[in-house]
């Protein structure tokens, strides 16, 4: 279109141009037209054999390397036929691939800020303590035996505060990159759950929380699970259960589920329940539903990540449901033996 504009104007300029020259329009009309009707062709093929031809090999060049740059592959000896036009899809599609690309960065970087302003946090807390028990020790505290034992106890509880959180980061590290190895084995997990309530017993009594099967899980049931895993989800899971129930007779109940191939473990509890907009980011690195309320309660912020990915790993279900105020139910899969 671009090179038949430009010959009919130098046409039509040749035309009036002649016409002019030769004593202003003395009967030369036909002699004037062949000469623009010539001007005309010879701009056309001009124009398209070397002002086109030669940008189309260029875009065809500079597409080649825009190409192979993309791709990581071998330099082609033809770029495609209409350079331009395919040149302007992919640009799109590029542009397309590399605002998804810029997001995904933008979301990296949101949480890796969060990650160290998380970290950051759970372990200034205990270390703070430490230092402030040491240094009413050393200021004198440490001869009035009314209080050294206190401090030194409380140090000593920061200290392992300090150790569950390196320990949790250490586990959740290795179930991310696949380093730990699932040792998968026969077990009663009716029998690790009552072993684990018992060893919650004191933690629940003295938070005012009952721990119980439901009537109908007496029974022994097999799974096949890595035990020392499945006893970290369920521990986890009934530890938070406990940690966030603000009733006066908190309830937390485990019960089993036959789903044919696998059994459905269930955890009920009727605390403090998980606001909606929170439910799918509860299972985040270090991510607390209201800090306000919970930095007190201690614990690595780890529990449910670590959760996920063993259930993750085991290639099973993990679900949440819940409601603010009127308690949580989480749920999971194991492989039935």
């Amino acid at each position: 279109m671009v090179a038949l504009a430009i010959s009919i104007g130098l046409g039509v300029f040749t035309f009036l141009l002649y016409l002019i020259q030769s004593h202003y329009f003395e009967n030369n009309y036909w002699t004037a037209a062949v000469a623009a009707v010539s001007v005309m062709l010879v701009s056309f093929l001009l124009y398209k054999s070397i002002v086109e031809g030669y940008f189309e090999k260029r875009i065809k060049l500079i597409y080649k390397n825009i190409y192979n740059v993309k791709r990581g592959g071998p330099i082609h000896e033809k770029g495609p036929k209409d350079a331009l036009k395919k040149a302007d899809e992919d640009v799109s599609l590029w542009a397309a691939e590399f605002k998804s690309e810029l997001d995904e960065l933008k979301s990296r970087e949101k949480f890796r800020r969060e990650f160290i302003g998380n970290v950051s946090h759970e372990l200034k807390t205990p270390i703070f303590n430490i230092q402030g028990y040491i240094l009413t020790l050393l200021d004198g505290g440490l001869e009035d035996e009314t209080i050294n034992r206190q401090y030194l106890k409380r140090a000593s509880k920061s200290v392992d505060r300090l150790i569950d959180l390196i320990q949790d980061m250490d586990t959740l590290n290795k179930l991310e990159s696949n380093v730990m190895e699932l040792k998968m084995s026969r077990f009663d997990i009716v029998e690790l759950a009552n072993e684990i309530i018992d060893m919650l017993g004191d933690k629940a009594k003295n938070s005012d929380v009952t721990l119980e099967l439901a009537s109908l899980s007496e029974k022994a049931i097999f799974v096949n699970a890595d035990l020392q895993r499945i006893e970290q989800v369920i521990f986890n899971l009934l530890v938070n259960a406990i940690k966030y129930n603000d009733k006066k007779k908190g309830l937390v109940t485990i019960s089993f589920h036959n789903m044919g191939e696998a059994i459905m473990v269930e955890i009920v509890d009727n605390g403090m329940g998980i606001p909606e907009k929170d439910i799918n980011r509860i299972f985040e690195r270090f991510y607390r539903v209201d800090k306000s309320r919970t930095r007190g309660t201690g614990g690595s912020g780890l529990g449910l990540s670590i959760v996920k990915h063993i259930i993750d790993q085991h290639d099973q279900i993990l679900n949440v449901t819940s409601k603010d105020g009127r308690g949580s139910t989480f749920t999971f899969t194991l492989q039935q033996a």
